[in-house]
């Protein structure tokens, strides 16, 4: 494949970002068929240079707003202390909004790590008389 995202898949991504990320929805909205969409979806967020395109346009998004994972734990503490104080709104609608913006700026993408599994040893018991095997 390319390593330039295609007009039809930048199309996908522009609505993807713009809807909350539903997937579904953008591949509809970038021209697949409807009853194919979740699958199209499913497919281009897979492609490498759509993945790269979401998370470049997600960080240039971050910067412009100066959120962070900090920034939304501030808010979210704030607004808890609002709705205690001004019994304005449920809880439940300022945490949902909260969730909604910090899932459109990927927080909740999980960190990645490497583990290397060759420097640990194992002990393994493989027979009836509790006698251990060291295995490398």
């Amino acid at each position: 494949m390319k390593n330039k995202l295609n007009p039809k898949h930048k199309v996908f991504c522009d609505f993807f970002l713009s809807n909350g990320e539903n997937g579904t929805k953008a591949a509809i909205s970038a021209g697949y068929k409807a009853h194919s969409s979740h699958a199209a979806a499913n497919r281009l967020l897979k492609i490498p240079e759509v993945k790269k395109y979401l998370e470049e346009e997600r960080e240039k998004l971050r910067l412009k707003l100066n959120w962070t994972k900090e920034t939304a734990y501030e808010k979210l503490k704030d607004l808890i202390n609002i709705v205690n104080l001004e019994n304005r709104m449920e809880r439940g609608d300022y945490i949902k909004a909260l969730q909604e913006l910090n899932k459109l700026f990927g927080n909740y993408e999980p960190e990645k790590s490497e583990i290397n599994i060759n420097q640990f040893k194992f002990k393994m018991n493989f027979n009836d008389n509790d006698e251990n095997q060291d295995i490398d």
